[in-house]
């Protein structure tokens, strides 16, 4: 009888959830309308957090302009948008991340901007040409994560943050070769960092 009971409450209990899934409809989840955003419009680009981040937009747009004034230096153009919704993202509409947790610092603020950008400029670099890749796909793979990983890096110090934070969030092995980059002339740097977007571009598809 026990057993019994057992499996009529649950095939009720999933009849019942199911029912409720279903008249939602097949998008149940639906995207968050970008009409709830709260937004600041400083030295040019809109700088949009949802409400409950309000507190911080300031802050958020304070990172974002320092941000964008250290990126623009090595040649990567301002978007018009950096928002924390993920819709219609583009080149021209960059992401952050923004948490009202006292210890979510502007820095980490920085480094999620900046790892979005990394990875948008590894997808969309026009110039890399595979005849310069490695043969090997294993090759060709480690080669691509490896510039990305310190291209992310690179970029957050050319974005804002002090050699010294990034070196504490970074892995020593990873930090050595970004730091001798960081040496270097502002020219080389910017040599160093096209070829790192070929590098990337590497990645088998």
């Amino acid at each position: 009888m026990a057993s019994a009971l057992a499996v009529i409450t649950a095939v009720t209990t999933t009849v019942g959830s199911v029912s409720l899934v279903d008249k939602l409809g097949p998008d149940a989840i639906r995207a968050r309308p970008v009409s709830d955003l709260v937004c600041a419009d400083p030295q040019g680009t809109r700088v949009c957090v949802w409400p409950e981040h309000r507190s911080r937009l300031n802050e958020t747009a304070h990172t974002v302009s320092t941000a964008i004034a250290g990126l623009r230096v090595i040649g990567v153009s301002a978007p018009s948008v950096v928002t924390e919704s993920r819709q219609q993202s583009t080149p021209q509409r960059w992401t952050v991340t923004v948490k009202q947790d006292p210890s979510f610092t502007p820095q980490d603020i920085l480094s999620g901007l900046v790892s979005d950008l990394a990875l948008r400029l590894s997808n969309s670099d026009p110039r890399n040409s595979r005849a310069n890749c490695p043969t090997n796909p294993s090759d060709a793979v480690q080669q691509a994560f490896e510039s990305q990983d310190q291209m992310r890096v690179w970029l957050t110090v050319r974005a804002g943050m002090s050699p010294q934070d990034a070196q504490r969030r970074t892995d020593p092995q990873l930090w050595a070769p970004v730091a001798r980059v960081l040496s270097g002339s502002l020219s080389s740097q910017k040599n160093w960092f096209h070829s790192a977007l070929a590098r990337v571009g590497c990645m088998p598809t």
